[in-house]
């Protein structure tokens, strides 16, 4: 594991791993689940580190009570994707807050995930998708 930028408020760090292997729960913030960030580059403010959650139709169902697999198999036949890459908000607070690590995800990183190899791709604009690899 590797640092990649320290900040008040939370450290970005680099897996160095070839393939990240996450787990439902890995991805649950009603827990202690890990957190991911991307890389932007900005004009004014150099490399940003926003917050972002790597999901799937699968999760969001199971979160919802609904059949996973009639949720995957009705969004195939739809045409849209079963996995992706959330944008996260945030916002800025004076209250003082525990220090985060937050795991760098790169276009190129392979995640697996619900049983499916996954690759980080970046869809330009500061956008960034999972595709099966």
């Amino acid at each position: 594991m590797k640092t990649i930028a320290d900040f008040p408020a939370s450290t970005i760090v680099d897996l160095e791993s070839e393939v990240i292997e996450l787990s439902r729960d890995d991805l649950n913030p009603e827990t202690t689940g890990m957190k991911f960030c991307v890389a932007k580059e900005t004009a004014r403010h150099g490399t940003l580190y926003p917050e972002v959650r790597p999901y799937c139709v699968a999760y969001y169902a199971e979160d919802r009570n609904a059949d996973p697999v009639e949720a995957e198999a009705k969004e195939k036949a739809r045409g849209f994707p079963l996995y992706w890459i959330n944008n996260c908000a945030s916002s800025l607070t004076a209250h003082s807050r525990a220090k985060v690590i937050r795991i760098l995800l790169k276009p190129g990183q392979k995640i697996l995930m619900n049983g499916v190899l996954l690759e980080v791709t970046d869809k330009g604009f500061g956008h960034f998708g999972l595709v099966e690899a």
